[in-house]
């Protein structure tokens, strides 16, 4: 990164007609502005993330803004940074994920099989804690769908909700971790 005499240096040698500063904070880009400034340059301008600049014809002005930000290549597409599949995924990695199938009676609305629970990216000293920790999974799940009332039980979106906040609270306390919870609801 140059410096003031560098820069000055610089100006000296190209004399621009717009000085268009676009590296470092904002008080570092407003410096560089005052900088061009006392040295002449007739048009200076510090843009924003996104300032979208006209430098000819006419004079150099910001005219609009465009969207801007941290953009990631996944396979074939570019999405944002703060997309939801790469925060799931950050939040993979760090946390790990548990899922939980229910199986349950279309017509009764009970539970037939399950609920079966498996966990990945979480640790267990060894396979019987790591058995421990998923019965103790199992039965978080098993108390928040039974709490549930029978009308309560028609509904998948809340069975999911319910089931998923008790199991995400019961590894919270087995792991010091708050996994991704995935719930399956299968309708038999």
């Amino acid at each position: 990164h140059p410096g003031r005499d560098e820069l000055r240096q610089m100006y000296h040698w190209a004399r621009p007609r717009i000085a268009v500063p676009v590296h470092g904070e904002r008080r570092h880009l407003l410096e560089h502005v005052k900088l061009a400034q006392s040295l002449q340059v007739p048009e200076a301008l510090a843009p924003s993330n996104g300032d979208l600049i006209r430098l000819a014809p006419g004079s150099a002005a910001i005219i609009d803004e465009v969207p801007a930000g941290r953009l990631f290549v996944d396979g074939n597409a570019i999405v944002a940074a703060e997309d939801d599949a790469l925060r799931d995924r950050r939040r993979l990695g760090e946390e790990g994920v548990v899922t939980v199938a229910l199986a349950i009676n279309a017509r009764k609305n009970a539970l037939i099989a399950g609920p079966s629970i498996s966990a990945r990216g979480l640790a267990a000293a060894g396979e019987a804690e790591m058995d421990a920790s998923l019965d103790s999974l199992e039965a978080a799940a098993l108390a928040a769908f039974s709490k549930l009332s029978p009308a309560e039980r028609e509904d998948d979106e809340l069975i999911e909700t319910m089931v998923g906040r008790a199991v995400r609270k019961a590894a919270e306390r087995v792991w010091d971790k708050r996994p991704l919870v995935d719930v399956s609801v299968l309708r038999i």
